[in-house]
């Protein structure tokens, strides 16, 4: 499997989509969407009927007719689509760890930063990492947290480091990484990160696809790393938060 984040060898039009992010929130603002930051572009008749009724796709937005670039995106690849959503990530926030099995079977998750900051990563699960090795690590956080979890980068190495890496998306260029692993994005800047989040189903076209243009390696924040920074990060409350209903020994 493989393990780190690949990017795209051309960047999108960074600005055409900044504008038609503004556009599309301007229909349906990201708190009404799921996990209140969230907003599903196209209307119900875009997508499979498979997908229409998935959580991450309502309530839709109807958005695509306002935004020709996401348009031509969506259309061009040759796939069925399981969403298709802008993501907003707050200043000063992460999300839990968790990973993302609930997209369904053989969807494959990308994503195109729109609008980011040099505070902003996203974290991954390292290799032969057993993920209750990770659960253990949160516990004992939380064993002594008060109301508010607050890190910075290094505390967060001095906890984490030996568990998950940092790796920075700059924005404008799609991104690939195996979301089924435990995972999180954390924004320590002091702006909005907002991105294109594109589930597709795997079929042959796509698969070749990737290869053709998921060729740059993104390398991770090297260890001991000087990053500025500080989030809220009340989610880790939430442990460690699996998808997957196959698997009886789950961490969550």
């Amino acid at each position: 499997m493989m393990v780190g984040v690949l990017r795209s060898c051309e960047p999108f039009d960074l600005e055409a989509l900044r504008r038609e992010a503004s556009a599309a929130v301007g229909v349906q603002d990201f708190g009404m969407g799921a996990y209140g930051h969230c907003v599903s572009l196209p209307c119900e008749d875009d997508m499979p009927e498979t997908y229409r009724t998935h959580h991450n796709n309502l309530p839709f937005a109807d958005a695509l007719r306002l935004c020709p670039l996401m348009t031509r995106i969506f259309r061009e690849f040759q796939t069925e689509k399981a969403s298709f959503r802008l993501l907003r990530r707050g200043p000063g926030t992460a999300y839990a760890l968790h990973d993302d099995k609930d997209k369904g079977r053989h969807v494959v998750r990308f994503q195109i930063p729109i609008m980011t900051n040099q505070d902003a990563f996203i974290v991954l699960l390292k290799d032969q990492v057993p993920p209750p090795h990770l659960a253990a690590v949160v516990s004992r956080i939380l064993k002594d947290a008060g109301d508010d979890i607050w890190f910075d980068f290094e505390r967060f190495q001095n906890s984490f480091g030996d568990y998950l890496s940092l790796y920075p998306l700059p924005p404008g260029y799609l991104y690939y990484f195996d979301t089924d692993r435990i995972h999180t994005a954390i924004n320590a800047g002091g702006e909005d990160r907002i991105v294109l989040s594109i589930d597709l189903v795997m079929n042959d076209w796509l698969r070749d696809w990737m290869t053709v243009n998921l060729k740059t390696q993104v390398p991770a924040v090297p260890d001991g790393a000087a990053l500025g920074g500080r989030w809220n990060w009340k989610s880790l409350r939430h442990g460690l938060i699996t998808n997957d209903e196959t698997e009886p020994n789950a961490v969550r």
